[in-house]
């Protein structure tokens, strides 16, 4: 990327997290509206009420996160009838600096009951809506008979799913929610929030080394016009090489269905880690678009010169 006339780079890479929603409603002929609940009313609402929340956006210094942004959303009905979905379900994305698991579910679940409740006022009906995460179903799933068998049998189709069907994610993530919740047998009208993978965590050389790091940057300016920012905000694998956020793990562990064997990795061996990092990355545009392209020169002449001296540099410092 390059900013008046200046390579930009970048001593962080912006941490990423995915909120899920499924919405259980409570399906009837449209003929009987006021007796059901709509959970794309619902899942609309929700919407609402989080995308672009400048509230829950972390800042550093002058640079802050894009809010919210909602990238799936939709009933999961196989097809068309006279009637109100069972349910509908959406994932967002959230980037973080230093916000934890914790601090966005606790965010994403007060949203959810906003939405909850407007859709409810809207449509003016007598059923209440309960807001739970994931854990909490989980918990409920327990506590019933048969939950060990079903568990194992459900971990399994999970690995199928990733494995055999390559699914993503995110859908592996709504389909074991939707699983769970029939195993429960609740029917009545309910909102589940969730994480799907994968979860980038935020982090930032300067806040690792201090100091230290400036030289590495001020070094790289005596090779080309640069200017550094804080955070990459196109998220980067560099986000699993430490872990400058303290939070308890297993607030995102018990909210996220593929956890386990699917998917996790060693927070503790993370934090202790922390390998500095600097994104320096050839000169392109468009990203992520049809029209995405890369200065040939810059990739193939300026950068290898500059990353070998960089090296160099390092290593001799």
């Amino acid at each position: 990327i390059v900013e008046d006339g200046k390579q930009i780079i970048y001593s962080g890479s912006v941490g990423k997290m995915l909120p899920v929603v499924l919405v259980q409603g409570k399906s009837v002929q449209i003929g009987s509206y006021p007796q059901g609940v709509n959970p794309v009313a619902v899942l609309a609402e929700i919407i609402c009420a989080s995308e672009a929340d400048y509230n829950i956006s972390d800042t550093y210094g002058e640079e802050s996160t894009v809010p919210p942004v909602w990238n799936f959303a939709r009933d999961l009905k196989p097809g068309y009838d006279f009637s109100l979905p069972r349910r509908g379900a959406g994932y967002c994305n959230v980037l973080t600096f230093s916000k934890t698991p914790a601090q966005i579910m606790d965010w994403f679940v007060g949203k959810c009951n906003q939405g909850a409740q407007a859709a409810m006022a809207k449509q003016g009906c007598g059923h209440s809506l309960k807001v739970m995460t994931y854990g909490e179903l989980l918990k409920l799933a327990q506590a019933k008979a048969g939950f060990e068998a079903f568990n194992k049998e459900l971990q399994s189709q999970m690995a199928n799913k990733l494995q055999v069907e390559q699914l993503d994610f995110p859908s592996i993530t709504l389909w074991a929610m939707e699983q769970v919740l029939d195993f429960t047998e609740l029917d009545e009208p309910v909102v589940i929030t969730a994480f799907a993978p994968p979860y980038y965590p935020a982090l930032n050389s300067g806040k690792l080394v201090g100091e230290g790091f400036k030289n590495v940057v001020d070094f790289v300016g005596t090779l080309l016009p640069v200017k550094c920012k804080e955070y990459f905000m196109g998220i980067s694998d560099c986000s699993y090489l430490g872990m400058d956020a303290e939070f308890d793990s297993e607030a995102l562990a018990a909210n996220m269905p593929c956890w386990g064997k699917l998917y996790s990795y060693d927070m503790e061996a993370l934090a202790k880690l922390q390998i500095p990092f600097l994104l320096l990355g050839p000169w392109g545009k468009d990203l992520h678009q049809r029209t995405e392209r890369v200065h040939i020169e810059s990739l193939g002449v300026v950068l290898p010169k500059v990353l070998q001296e960089v090296c160099g540099f390092v290593w001799k410092n």
